[in-house]
């Protein structure tokens, strides 16, 4: 192979590892994104099992009284 074939294929797989890599980052990107948004549900969720728990506890004690 003469050179400029040599540098043409470096070319190529260059830019196809730009490519995967981008591919890559933008996929772990998006789980990243994916389990914020999870965490912010399981929050919310336990928040409002909370206030039911509360709201129970005070009318058990209402009825107590």
């Amino acid at each position: 192979m003469n050179i400029r074939t040599k540098v043409k294929l470096s070319f190529v797989f260059i830019v196809f590892l730009l490519l995967f890599l981008g591919l890559i980052s933008g996929v772990i990107t998006y789980q990243i994104k994916e389990n914020s948004t999870f965490v912010t549900n399981i929050s919310s969720i336990l928040s409002m099992q909370e206030g039911m728990n509360d709201i129970l506890t005070q009318s058990t004690q209402s009825n107590d009284l």
